[in-house]
């Protein structure tokens, strides 16, 4: 589902995939969305290196795409794939509202008995990613984010600026902010990790969107 949205002249561009059952396409990447705001993603899907790099294998990783993870797991947390269900983002919204859900269970195989997503949005400079969770497996989750931007925080206030936008939003109460930096084609892509311990609760994260004079 995608969702092109404007104001004063600025384009926000929300993406979130879903699937056929089988789909090829082998990225785990279910529950996963783009932001792009005035003309920049904030937050990206890296994409793909050449399949000889070794890093190409890590790129189809969950790790690599904006998700809810549960930590502290005997293995790597992963969707199932491929998936045999079909998987669709449901939601509705117009010019300036959108309000999307994703029910992301199934999705996974046994880490979740409960993965329900929300994007909710009452105008093209916020978002809020809200995640309602129980796990299977695990002591905590980790929500990644990831961009090309330059990553501040200061007081519980975390920053993302890009060349031509800038995303803001405070820590929540009980959540740790650590960031990863990463490589890749010459780039620099910067994983934030936000990590809530608890084997059940929510993850409300509420960001603001504005351009870089």
């Amino acid at each position: 589902m995608s969702s092109l949205r404007e104001k004063d002249g600025i384009w926000t561009k929300i993406f979130a995939p879903g699937n056929k059952p089988g789909v090829g396409h082998n990225h785990e990447d279910k529950g996963s969305f783009i932001v792009e705001y005035n003309g920049e993603q904030i937050f990206t899907d890296p994409g793909m290196i050449s399949y000889g790099d070794a890093g190409s294998r890590a790129l189809k990783m969950c790790d690599f795409h904006n998700m809810l993870l549960p930590a502290g797991t005997a293995a790597r947390p992963h969707p199932r794939n491929p998936f045999d269900g079909f998987y669709t983002p449901e939601g509705v919204g117009d010019e300036e509202r959108l309000h999307l859900k994703m029910e992301l269970t199934a999705t996974f195989d046994g880490f979740y008995e409960k993965w329900e997503r929300s994007l909710d949005s009452e105008g093209p400079e916020e978002l809020t990613v809200t995640d309602c969770y129980r796990l299977k497996e695990g002591r905590g989750v980790s929500a990644l984010l990831q961009t090309w931007g330059k990553v501040e925080e200061k007081e519980g206030e975390v920053r993302i600026i890009g060349e031509k936008a800038c995303c803001t939003f405070r820590l929540p109460e009980g959540v740790s902010l650590e960031v990863k930096s990463h490589v890749f084609r010459g780039k620099e892509l910067r994983t934030l990790c936000l990590y809530k311990a608890g084997e059940e609760g929510t993850l409300r994260i509420e960001m603001r969107f504005e351009p870089r004079a």
